[in-house]
């Protein structure tokens, strides 16, 4: 069993990163709601891998709209649904609330 996003939506997996001291003291992230938060795509909707067969507002959107797994990105704090599956927490957005993608 398995999470499909529908439409243009996207299941995000939030990248915990926790800072440490110059000491090696790790502190516990704390979410400031003027940063943006970092995820990895795990899975992408039908709208947002089949755009071209699709006709929806979302094709208006430029290129830059195109998400695969494992794609790096940014939303904002308050972006999408909480869901826990599996003991594991997701996010399930819009497309349209992805702020960045984030390449290395």
């Amino acid at each position: 069993m398995n999470i499909q996003p529908l439409g243009s939506r996207l299941l995000l997996q939030k990248e915990e990163t926790p800072e440490v001291s110059p000491g090696g003291i790790i502190i516990t992230p704390t979410v400031s709601y003027s940063q943006g938060v970092s995820c990895v795509v795990i899975a992408v909707g039908k709208y947002v891998t089949e755009r071209e067969t699709v006709s929806t507002d979302y094709n208006k959107l430029g290129p830059e709209f195109t998400f695969e797994e494992g794609d790096r990105v940014l939303i904002a704090p308050s972006a999408g649904v909480n869901v826990t599956f599996h003991k594991d927490e997701y996010l399930i957005v819009e497309a349209v609330d992805i702020l960045a993608k984030i390449s290395e």
